[in-house]
């Protein structure tokens, strides 16, 4: 992800997130996702009816196979494309789901540049791409939050 500095399109002037903090469930707990912290866009992802993260949309964003993010995620094909908005992949689906929504908001919901960016080798990541990152066990929170950093301004 460019720097703000380099991406003059920002739209984040001066590091800071749009939206006014949200970050309450239905029931008034705090959630703590960054997507509703920030009132960040993340419908696209979300399943129409349980307004929960679908499985196979995130997949589809990211441009992977649906057996490629069970994977990720540490789970099977099967479990996924029977539930895909399961309960219990919510907490997992957390990380990829916030990387989507700051990546596509970062580039003003270009999903031609979010899905180039998701790609590109990035020296933070010893040279992996952030997509590639991602398929290590345990690194999409990492991710999450490198990338939370430079979209709230506060990183490279």
């Amino acid at each position: 992800m460019d720097t703000p500095a380099e991406n003059p399109t920002s739209s984040h002037p001066e590091g800071r997130a749009p939206g006014a903090p949200a970050g309450t469930s239905g029931s008034g707990e705090s959630t703590g996702h960054i997507t509703d912290v920030f009132d960040l866009r993340d419908e696209p992802l979300r399943d129409p009816e349980s307004r929960r993260w679908h499985a196979l949309r995130i997949a589809a964003a990211l441009g992977v196979s649906v057996a490629d993010l069970a994977g990720m995620l540490g789970t099977n094909e099967h479990a996924i494309r029977q539930t895909p908005d399961g309960t219990d992949l919510q907490g997992r689906l957390a990380p990829f789901a916030n990387i989507l929504a700051m990546a596509q908001d970062y580039y003003l919901g270009d999903e031609n540049r979010t899905r180039e960016w998701l790609i590109q080798p990035q020296a933070r990541l010893g040279g992996r791409s952030p997509l590639d990152a991602l398929r290590i066990p345990g690194r999409a929170p990492v991710i999450e939050q490198w990338i939370a950093g430079i979209w709230l301004g506060d990183g490279e």
